[in-house]
């Protein structure tokens, strides 16, 4: 049975609505977080489908796991490279800011020199690296300067966040809804969404829900909200889940972008007197989505590599430079650069450019190659191996 919405039940049963708020709010099951939605204090209820979204999104995680074990060295570097790239250009154009894939490749190529999107590609570039730790707003301010803080233009002018008040707006310029201020308050609604990030008491699946929502309607800056609480949510999961699920959080998210706004809008209603439940189930969704997703395509990629790998060693004599080719063209977007191809290879750059020709010479529709900034990718043409 679905959760019912005290939103929507104010509308048909006032009596009851009053009654089903007073039950849930003083429940054994409800979570009280000590800060208020409006002028109610947030809560969430500790609903049993909730644990049940939890369970399959930890079954779902150990497959990804076990899938990953399966690919090669060079395949799972290519299909992490492909999710970064598709989760730094979907968490832009979620916000309307258009990315492409060549100036992302420029901040991974050189990641020290002054570009566009260098904090963003080289944050998200390190989840697998290190843990993202926040202890104080100070924290969180850091991981805004350092994600999007050289790309917005409308600065934070408080002394960690902004200090004007500022609305969140539809495309039709319509008002849905107002973020907290002033700064002192902003400071201490983000110190309590902290804390309950870091209550080990809550499981921590429904804290990353409930601290993304916080984040949201807190709007600490004027610019980058979304950007820097995908991040931070996306690299929680990465270190709690498997690393690949981190990185398709905005691509879920993409997919979903009705329900997501849709449900942030419920939870800041105050009809719902702060019930953060639908929020929770919401994000658990996606999530759990997300798993089955990267499921699906990674089964589909492996099948495909164990088909075609007995196809290549039926049909030419130089195996391993067509295999490092074959998994580039299933797990990569690009293909593998010359450079790659000799270190997966062990060989040297103009042995890869000889067999390179050689195998073009065996029919020049069988290697595709591919310019980016200045590099030629390679891969193969899975049609003509059909």
């Amino acid at each position: 049975m679905s959760y019912e919405q005290l939103n929507k039940l104010f509308y048909k049963d006032t009596e009851r609505y009053r009654q089903l708020y007073e039950d849930r709010f003083n429940s054994d099951y409800a979570v009280k977080l000590g800060v208020n939605i409006g002028t109610n204090e947030a809560f969430f209820m500790r609903e049993p489908t909730l644990y049940e979204k939890v369970d399959r999104i930890r079954k779902n995680d150990k497959t990804i796991a076990s899938l990953r074990a399966e690919l090669p060295e060079s395949a799972l570097k290519q299909y992490l490279n492909k999710c970064l790239f598709d989760e730094v250009m979907l968490t832009n154009n979620i916000e309307g800011i258009r990315s492409t894939r060549k100036e992302i490749d420029k901040v991974l190529k050189n990641p020290k020199k002054k570009q566009r999107f260098q904090g963003l590609v080289n944050r998200y570039n390190m989840m697998e690296e290190e843990m993202l730790f926040l202890e104080s707003c100070d924290d969180v301010r850091q991981v805004y300067d350092e994600l999007v803080g050289d790309e917005v233009t409308d600065k934070p002018d408080g002394k960690i966040f902004r200090k004007e008040s500022v609305s969140v707006h539809t495309v039709t310029d319509k008002e849905i809804h107002t973020g907290v201020s002033p700064e002192t308050k902003i400071c201490e609604y983000m110190t309590k969404a902290i804390e309950i990030l870091d209550n080990k008491s809550i499981n921590i699946l429904f804290r990353i829900a409930v601290f993304h929502y916080l984040f949201g309607y807190i709007h600490p800056f004027y610019d980058g909200n979304g950007r820097t609480s995908r991040f931070i949510s996306s690299y929680i999961l990465a270190n709690e889940l498997e690393s690949i699920v981190g990185y398709r959080l905005s691509y879920a998210i993409k997919e979903n972008i009705n329900k997501y706004y849709k449900s942030f809008e419920i939870c800041n209603d105050a009809k719902s007197k702060g019930d953060l439940t639908p929020f929770i189930c919401m994000f658990l969704d996606i999530v759990e989505t997300s798993t089955l997703n990267l499921i699906e395509a990674l089964e589909t990629r492996l099948s495909k590599l164990k088909a075609y790998a007995e196809r290549i060693e039926n049909l030419f004599s130089d195996n391993q430079l067509c295999y490092t080719l074959l998994q580039a063209t299933l797990f990569s977007d690009d293909g593998v650069s010359r450079y790659d191809i000799a270190k997966d290879c062990g060989i040297s750059d103009s042995t890869v450019s000889k067999r390179l020709k050689e195998l073009s010479s065996v029919s020049p529709d069988l290697i595709i190659k591919k310019t980016l900034n200045r590099v030629n990718y390679y891969s193969l043409n899975l049609d003509y191996l059909d």
